[in-house]
């Protein structure tokens, strides 16, 4: 989330900015900032363009100087973000929200985040070595092949990805699996689940954290949050 940090080190360069004396009104602030902020923030974070940054409050030139932002919304496509250990996945329609915002001396700090990143089924089967395509209601199907006396015979996972909070893990439950068409028993196919799927792992910084994922017809989209979330930043 180093595309937080800067987009708020960027609002701190303009405290300097009106602390000299630089007078504007408040749609001249506000467009400065959100272009700044968009500007800085793009290459960090990994935008392959620049994101839409919104900065709420009115007058703005007001919350700017007693260092506080009512909310700044940051949107955009095309972020590159790191799953596991070793794997990277694009994210599109990325929509952050920081709400209540302070600067200190040292840290950024903001009292609820909250937002969603898509990831589609070509991404999503590339980060895992699978294919992946939409099921019925909500599922997903997953598939690999295994090689028989010779022959490629394809095994479907369908599920529901499910994220443990706790534990900061998305995995498969509620699974079935059949093989060259015909389904397996629950008893095995726990354990091809179990060897196939692994449990992820997504850490976020800040203590921010995965809440919820939701397959639709295009991809999967991922739900974050955080409450009292603290960004260290250097004026």
């Amino acid at each position: 989330m180093r595309f937080l940090r800067n987009l708020l080190v960027t609002i701190v360069v303009l405290l300097v900015l009106l602390g000299v004396g630089v007078v504007a009104t408040d749609g001249m602030l506000r467009d400065e900032v959100e272009r700044r902020a968009a500007a800085q923030i793009q290459k960090p974070a990994g935008f392959a363009q620049k994101p839409t940054v919104t900065v709420e409050g009115f007058p703005l030139a007001y919350f700017v100087l007693i260092h506080e932002i009512p909310a700044v919304r940051v949107r955009g496509d095309s972020l590159t973000a790191q799953v596991g250990s070793n794997t990277t996945v694009r994210l599109s329609a990325v929509d952050v929200t920081l709400h209540q915002v302070r600067v200190q001396p040292r840290t950024v700090e903001s009292e609820q985040v909250s937002g969603t990143a898509a990831v589609s089924y070509a991404d999503l089967g590339a980060g895992l070595g699978l294919t992946a395509s939409p099921a019925a209601a909500g599922l997903v199907t997953f598939t690999s092949e295994a090689t028989v006396l010779g022959h490629k015979i394809p095994i479907h996972v369908t599920g529901r990805l499910a994220v443990d909070q706790a534990a900061q893990t998305v995995a498969m439950v509620d699974s079935a699996i059949d093989v060259g068409g015909v389904s397996v028993p629950s008893q095995v196919s726990k354990q091809v689940v179990a060897a196939m799927l692994k449990p992820v792992h997504l850490p976020l910084p800040y203590g921010l954290k995965l809440t919820d994922i939701d397959a639709g017809a295009d991809g999967v989209t991922l739900h974050v949050s955080g409450a009292n979330v603290s960004i260290p930043h250097s004026r």
